[in-house]
């Protein structure tokens, strides 16, 4: 056998069992991470059965804090949202519906589509929806208690206020922009709370688990033994153009006994009428001083007390780099990655008036291309309002010469240093030829 003969015959066999060994080691990893979710679904499917919802939370809390696996953090994800729906959670879970729309980027990758028993049962991505890879169980592992709107409204309404004129004018006052109330001369923000009925209703032991009513029950059984939502008047949420009002509250409904809403000891009452299905709208007034003219309130323009937000021209990304209380310094994304900071490389637009005239931008459109990063310093508003310790005390930050186009005004920079250099020495021996 001649030497090239051997070499190629090495060659052939090194790179069939290169192939021999990629081609086992997908199916091994893949049986791995089928494994996980079988060991996740038994002991979920366990504590969902028994109602222990917390304890699911409680597991999932930890799973988070090791797993960077993205199949994984998506149904884990599927199964929180469930969790926190049945465990009286309402405003949460509909907020993490929008994390699962990230996580899937709105169901184009690994999640196909929404997670309703029926889109489950009839999906035809057999080979890369994580529904039919890891065999969803379509009465179990679905969240058709959040997106049947019907049934929603038989069981849960909305909460709005509004702030009327006065007592006698059924108008209210519009709120052009997001702000909040703190009261006069104070950094104290304006605190409601909600008095909910008390639910006397047993869970119905006929009602299987997998079941809508199952879940709904067990969402207001653990809503109303709250028996008091306080949040504070922050009307960040727009409830048509240009009128804002508080984030909505959602919460299950009673036909038969009062709710009430407490403000500075002002007291609003209000209830349902069967088989009334709409939002309730609750119209408060302003409280006046002694002197019955002036308020105890102030408007103030909104922003989010428990995030720091950090916007960048999207040119930079690679060249920002951040520590958080004293560690290394380290580029953007990995930061946030290690940190679980919101970070959203998309970009955004903002009015050209709000950069430098150095920073690039969209002359045409008048709109820079900018970047979000947020990091949370406070769990919820009430460590806010009250001033306690932040969760971070120190970012830093530091742009380094790693950025879009660095490389390129360096290449102008030298061309332009080249030409002058030339320039020179051609008027040199011009000179001196005179």
């Amino acid at each position: 056998m001649s030497h090239i003969t051997r070499n190629l015959v090495m060659f052939v066999t090194v790179v069939f069992l290169l192939f021999g060994y990629t081609s086992l080691l997908y199916p091994q990893s893949q049986s791995f991470y089928s494994q996980r979710i079988d060991n996740y679904r038994d002991n979920y499917s366990k504590y969902y059965r028994y109602g222990n919802f917390d304890k699911i939370l409680d597991n999932i809390k930890k799973e988070y804090a090791k797993n960077s696996n993205e199949d994984e953090l998506v149904y884990l994800k599927i199964w929180e949202i469930k969790a926190s729906f049945c465990d009286g959670k309402l405003q949460k879970a509909y907020k993490d519906t929008t994390e699962l729309r990230r996580l899937t980027m709105d169901y184009k990758k690994i999640l196909y589509h929404p997670p309703k028993s029926e889109l489950i049962l009839n999906c035809e991505k057999r080979d890369s929806c994580i529904c039919q890879i890891f065999n969803f169980d379509e009465d179990l592992e679905n969240l058709d208690a959040l997106y049947d709107e019907d049934e929603l409204k038989a069981h849960f309404f909305k909460l709005y206020i509004f702030i009327k004129k006065d007592k006698q004018d059924n108008d209210n006052y519009i709120i052009e922009r997001k702000s909040k109330i703190k009261y006069k001369g104070e950094d104290e923000d304006v605190e409601f709370s909600v008095y909910l009925p008390e639910f006397e209703k047993e869970i119905d032991e006929e009602y299987e688990p997998g079941e809508i009513e199952y879940e709904y029950e067990y969402a207001k059984k653990n809503t109303f033994s709250q028996r008091k939502k306080t949040k504070y008047l922050h009307f960040s949420h727009e409830y048509e153009d240009g009128n804002y009002t508080i984030e909505p509250l959602l919460l299950p409904r009673d036909y038969e006994k009062y709710y009430f809403l407490l403000i500075d000891n002002h007291r609003y009452s209000f209830k349902f009428n069967f088989p009334d299905k709409s939002d309730k709208m609750v119209y408060i007034f302003l409280p006046k001083e002694k002197d019955g003219v002036t308020t105890k309130w102030d408007l103030h323009d909104w922003r989010d007390d428990t995030k720091i937000s950090f916007l960048y021209p999207v040119d930079y990304l690679s060249a920002i780099e951040i520590s958080i209380d004293g560690d290394t310094l380290k580029v953007l994304e990995e930061t946030a990655k290690d940190n679980k900071i919101a970070y959203n490389p998309e970009p955004d637009d903002l009015p050209d008036e709000k950069w430098s005239n150095k920073i690039r931008y969209d002359r045409e459109s008048n709109k820079r291309e900018v970047g979000r990063v947020e990091f949370r310093i406070y769990n919820n508003e009430t460590e806010a309002n009250q001033h306690m310790p932040p969760g971070i005390e120190k970012i830093e930050f530091e742009l380094t010469e790693n950025y879009k186009g660095f490389q390129e005004e360096q290449k102008k920079i030298r061309n332009s240093k080249y030409a002058l250099l030339g320039a020179i020495i051609l008027a040199i021996v011009a000179m001196s030829l005179n």
